[in-house]
């Protein structure tokens, strides 16, 4: 969905669940719910069987657990599983809204403010409720008191800190790839009931510090003037794009409102679009490395912040009624799927809008899952239904750009960001050598091995995983267990070297009677000196010869739990003597991402 329809959008929070949850397709085009029962269902849908109370507020999908979204119920917040068919009371708090992205739900319990997950359901109490809240799967989240005062948390909601803000604020934006990088939209002096005057303030340490950029004003005739700031959605949007819409407050042909659009973090703007102007925007989105801008009757990306344009296929006609108020949306977990209806069918494109194709009927209203593989939640009426697209995950090893978040670094060679843990963790642990460069950005993944959702990155040669159960220890970070995930079948069939061995008792080696294997020579040198246990994990096979698909060639080889190493005797006596395979590769070709 379009960023100025999720919650960190809106400045008052009892709101935006609502704005999240039906926001679209409420209006018109739409077969009645009794034809669709009448007819069997939504065709290419599940029918989950669950029919939301009335007197409930919408779903939210969980950011952590697979197959899961939570609802309000009059006694309480429930979670449903689409999968099982399980519905279970998680506690009587009354659900407001929730943090797509890292799985945190905000409510009240006896009147006063409480957070919560589905995996510690127990609502805890804060002293605020967000109101802008992080779309990067962190913790950060922020809110005005009554007052005006900026606070900020780190951790959900336990804690909040106080910061410095302009005076005059009159909403606050986040950067979608950094939530430490924040917005502030301000009202400054001399504005009146016909000229609006307002400012743009950029920091980029979660509102400690603020620069001042563009300054602007809004004109109306006998109506107040409107204006509003916000960041472009998108997991790769660079951090300095920015979307400022000025309208002069008349409703009907007197109405004029205007789209500028910053490259540069809100210190200059340029106009990118104006009622009667190709009839204005109706969706604007950053997918993969292109901004995506659909008009009443237009679609096109523009890989330059919107000096230039290139025109896109459309799924059906923009240039008829439905067609000009459709929208084109995205899933942001998912880049470069994208979605539209004409009110009775769903358009799918998994190509950035190269080709479409239908994959179901509309429903009313629907949610992507925040994770891959991507799966939309459906409403028609009260009934939820549920639509999974098992191959959606393949657009993350695509090019995106450089989103310039404080402290990233960007790899050409690969087209992909690091930053934050996951940058730390591979700059302290051999980075290009031991990982290889960035094949994905950060996203939140089913794993199949245990069933659990996490946040990873995929690298040439491995896999990152986070473990927020684990914060604060060297585990926080822990490489997937790829060598395991890729030698699955052949260590079930009894294959050759993954069979259990006895101690051989090699001069100088090591057994593990964990897993049955012996280690020496200069695998076991290496193993020693570049992480050992934490970064490998125990040996899962004996030495063996084994053909390399990437280049052809037959190298003595024993696998890991997380990796593979391979004898090189051309580099003898040099650091290069030991080299790990591309298993990171290995399994995303596995994948067919690659």
């Amino acid at each position: 969905m379009g960023k100025d329809k999720f919650a960190s959008r809106v400045f008052f929070p009892f709101n935006l669940f609502l704005v999240v949850i039906f926001s679209l397709f409420l209006t018109g085009g739409f077969v009645a719910p009794e034809q669709i029962r009448a007819a069997g269902g939504l065709e290419g849908w599940r029918d989950t069987g669950l029919d939301l109370p009335a007197e409930g507020r919408g779903i939210c999908i969980d950011a952590t657990q697979p197959n899961l979204f939570i609802f309000r119920d009059t006694d309480g917040t429930y979670s449903f599983n689409w999968s099982s068919g399980v519905k279970q009371k998680l506690n009587n708090a009354s659900l407001l809204y929730c943090n797509q992205f890292n799985g945190l739900f905000y409510g009240e319990e006896n009147g006063k403010p409480v957070y919560f997950s589905t995996t510690h359901p127990q609502p805890q109490p804060t002293k605020y409720l967000p109101s802008y809240l992080s779309e990067d799967s962190s913790l950060l989240s922020y809110s005005f008191d009554n007052a005006g005062k900026l606070w900020v948390t780190t951790d959900g909601g336990s804690t909040w800190l106080a910061r410095n803000n302009p005076t005059g604020i009159m909403s606050l934006t986040i950067a979608s790839a950094d939530a430490h990088v924040i917005y502030a939209f301000t009202r400054e002096e001399g504005s009146d009931n016909k000229k609006l005057k307002y400012a743009v303030y950029r920091s980029q340490d979660t509102g400690q510090t603020w620069q001042k950029g563009y300054s602007g004003e809004a004109n109306g005739n006998s109506y107040q003037p409107t204006a509003s700031l916000s960041c472009i959605a998108g997991r790769s949007t660079p951090i300095g794009l920015l979307r400022l819409d000025a309208n002069n407050g008349s409703s009907g042909s007197s109405g004029h409102t205007t789209t500028l659009i910053s490259s540069d973090g809100g210190i200059t703007f340029q106009l990118l679009a104006e009622s009667g102007m190709g009839g204005g925007l109706n969706s604007l989105f950053y997918s993969n490395d292109g901004l995506v801008i659909k008009y009443f009757t237009g679609f096109s990306i523009s890989h330059d912040g919107g000096v230039t344009r290139q025109a896109l296929t459309q799924p059906y006609d923009f240039n008829t009624p439905s067609g000009s108020t459709a929208h084109v949306e995205f899933a942001q977990s998912a880049p470069a799927n994208l979605f539209s209806s004409d009110g009775s069918k769903l358009y799918y494109s998994a190509d950035n809008a190269h080709t479409w194709q239908v994959i179901a009927a509309a429903p009313q209203s629907y949610l992507f899952s925040p994770y891959a593989p991507l799966a939309l939640v459906g409403l028609v009426g009260q009934r939820v239904y549920v639509l999974e697209l098992k191959d959606s995950a393949k657009t993350e090893t695509r090019a995106v750009a450089a989103t310039q978040a404080p402290g990233s670094t960007y790899f050409p060679e690969t087209s992909h960001n690091l930053r934050g843990i996951f940058k730390a963790y591979w700059e302290k642990n051999g980075g290009l050598a031991q990982f290889g460069y960035p094949k994905t950005e950060e996203f939140r993944e089913f794993n199949p091995a245990d069933g659990k959702i996490y946040l990873v990155q995929y690298f040439e040669r491995n896999r990152f995983e986070y473990h927020p159960e684990n914060t604060g220890n060297q585990y926080e970070v822990l490489l997937g267990l790829l060598g395991n995930q890729l030698t699955a079948e052949r260590r079930a069939t009894g294959e050759g070297a993954f069979n259990r061995f006895d101690n051989a008792n090699y001069p100088g080696g090591l057994y593990f009677p964990e897993t049955g294997h012996n280690l020496r020579n200069s695998f076991k040198t290496y193993w020693e000196q570049n992480g050992g246990l934490s970064l490998y994990g125990y040996p899962i096979s004996e030495e063996f010869y084994e053909l390399n698909p990437d280049d052809g060639k037959t190298y003595v080889v024993q696998y890991f739990e997380r990796n593979r190493f391979e004898y090189h005797p051309e580099n003898k006596g040099t650091k290069y003597e030991v080299l790990l395979g591309l298993l990171g590769n290995s399994l995303l070709k596995q994948k067919g991402w690659l």
